[in-house]
């Protein structure tokens, strides 16, 4: 009998991702969404988290929970979205887990995202899962996004906790408007051309994903990039050589990224960089570890 993975967040890129190396693999997928226009009664139920109204069924079947839900943190940073964005990442799993402490619902496993900005937007050199958050609005949504899924534990469910950096796929994400721009003859460079540029291949999250779900020896946080440190500069000028060779590097003025971004400038100026060496001690192995391979597989879709 196969068993069954609960995912949140339907409608996500990485959710679809997942769930299809999840079937691959012999699991049974269902979803929660808060898009009522794609719920099917079959795979995909309706939740509100707001409202507390939810589709029990799938909690019911699953053994294995992956909270991937949540509000955009692009989206513009007033008062209502930031709402939004704690409630469908803290409050989300905060829900799943007073109704599976209820019923008494013996969940294995929980794997929850997060993100590298758990160390704050000003946070200074190598940061592993051990290193204290900042106080920053962002980090303060990370700590309780963390803390409602280390509840699980207390049901004596293995809690894995995904400390996410840059998303690389060129379909959605932060990668999709910088292709455009080089298209358009310019590379951006976004803050500083030095500062740290942390990512993962978006199939290379997928796969640790599934890895953690299948591997016991996998528990905690963990920060989720590529061990092959670049800048942002780099970053650009490997994709500019292979790809966009007529385009310039041009650094946007901080004045316009306040323009356009508002307080959420502090995303494309941070600096923080993350050691993986808790990721690499799993065993996990990287299918697109540099820029080179991981734009080639982009550009091979």
């Amino acid at each position: 009998m196969k068993e069954i993975v609960l995912i949140t967040g339907a409608s996500g890129t990485l959710a679809k991702v997942v769930a299809k190396m999840l079937e691959l693999d012999g699991f049974e997928v269902l979803f929660y969404s808060s898009n009522f226009n794609i719920i099917n009664n079959k795979d995909i139920f309706y939740w509100d988290v707001e409202n507390k109204i939810f589709d029990k069924t799938p909690l019911e079947k699953c053994s294995h929970v992956i909270h991937l839900s949540g509000y955009g943190i692009i989206n513009k940073w007033t008062e209502k979205n930031k709402k939004k964005m704690y409630s469908s990442r803290v409050n989300a799993a905060k829900l799943i887990f007073d109704y599976c402490k209820e019923k008494e619902i013996n969940i294995k496993t929980f794997i929850s995202a997060s993100a590298i900005g758990y160390y704050g937007f000003d946070s200074i050199g190598l940061k592993n899962e051990n290193d204290l958050p900042s106080k920053d609005w962002l980090s303060k949504l990370a700590v309780d996004w963390e803390s409602a899924a280390s509840a699980f534990e207390g049901i004596d469910s293995r809690v894995i906790r995904l400390r996410i950096s840059l998303i690389l796929t060129k379909t959605t994400g932060f990668l999709k408007p910088i292709l455009l721009s080089m298209k358009l003859g310019v590379a951006p460079i976004l803050g500083s051309r030095k500062q740290s540029f942390e990512w993962i291949h978006l199939d290379d999250l997928a796969n640790f994903i599934l890895f953690s779900l299948k591997n016991k020896n996998v528990n905690g946080a963990y920060n989720i990039a590529t061990d092959k440190k670049s800048n942002q500069e780099e970053f650009l000028n490997i994709i500019k050589n292979k790809y966009f060779k007529y385009s310039l590097l041009l650094k946007i003025p901080t004045f316009v990224l306040k323009f356009l971004l508002g307080q959420r400038i502090k995303i494309v100026s941070s600096d923080i960089a993350v050691s993986v060496d808790k990721l690499k001690s799993t065993g996990f192995n990287f299918k697109y570890p540099n820029v080179d391979v991981a734009i080639d597989k982009e550009f091979r879709k």
